[in-house]
């Protein structure tokens, strides 16, 4: 009888290397659903048949040693529920790609090298959880997040650390089960808008050190 492996873990095992070559490795497991390998030194790329895999959906790469632009194979994993790549040096632009992709529910980019704008698309993601913390991303918060997937969906979303600048978008006072938005240590300016009043599920709004004025709602 045929054994196939469902997930691969290599979570808190020290391994590391110069080049994560796991690109022989996957071939050998077409059936592979998961595959995390946080807290190790791994470094190289992310392999390129992970988009062929037909029942990946989870795939956690965070506190490693990547060094690289955003791996954009896995925007082929096209059952991919969960993303982490924390904790590394990833680097450049997000593809708007990332917010389109139909059933993700947790993207975890924080602690990376990423800049340029978030896209503005931001909205199409189904996602529930959202980090961008600690990156190098410019521009606005897109309106998009309160108007899209991301207005019923969206629980947890955190902005806090970049170099994001203009005003709160109204738009982000129309989501209704989030609990937490962070938007703290930006370049923010302008007032709350009145919308955020109407955050009827939100336990946590912080926006310290930022360079935002008027009335609270």
């Amino acid at each position: 009888m045929d054994k196939a492996v469902a997930g691969v873990s290599f979570n808190n095992k020290n391994l590391g290397g110069r080049k994560l070559i796991l690109d022989t490795f996957i071939d050998g497991l077409p059936d592979i659903a998961f595959f995390h390998a946080n807290s190790n030194n791994f470094s190289g790329e992310v392999p390129k048949l992970i988009a062929n895999l037909r029942y990946f959906y989870e795939l956690d790469l965070s506190n490693n040693k990547f060094a690289c632009g955003f791996p954009s194979q896995v925007l082929g994993a096209t059952n991919l529920t969960f993303l982490d790549l924390r904790f590394n040096n990833f680097y450049g632009p997000v593809p708007p790609r990332l917010f389109d992709m139909d059933i993700i529910s947790a993207i975890f980019l924080n602690n990376n090298k990423f800049n340029q704008q978030i896209p503005a698309n931001l909205g199409n993601t189904p996602a529930r959880f959202l980090t961008f913390t600690r990156n190098e991303f410019t521009g606005p918060i897109p309106k998009s997040i309160g108007i899209g997937k991301t207005k019923k969906n969206l629980i947890e979303v955190l902005f806090s650390g970049n170099n994001l600048s203009g005003c709160l978008p109204m738009e982000a006072g129309l989501l209704e089960n989030a609990i937490l938005l962070d938007a703290s240590k930006n370049y923010l300016t302008g007032p709350i808008p009145h919308s955020f009043g109407c955050l009827a599920k939100m336990e946590l709004l912080n926006f310290a050190d930022n360079r935002l004025y008027g009335a609270v709602p």
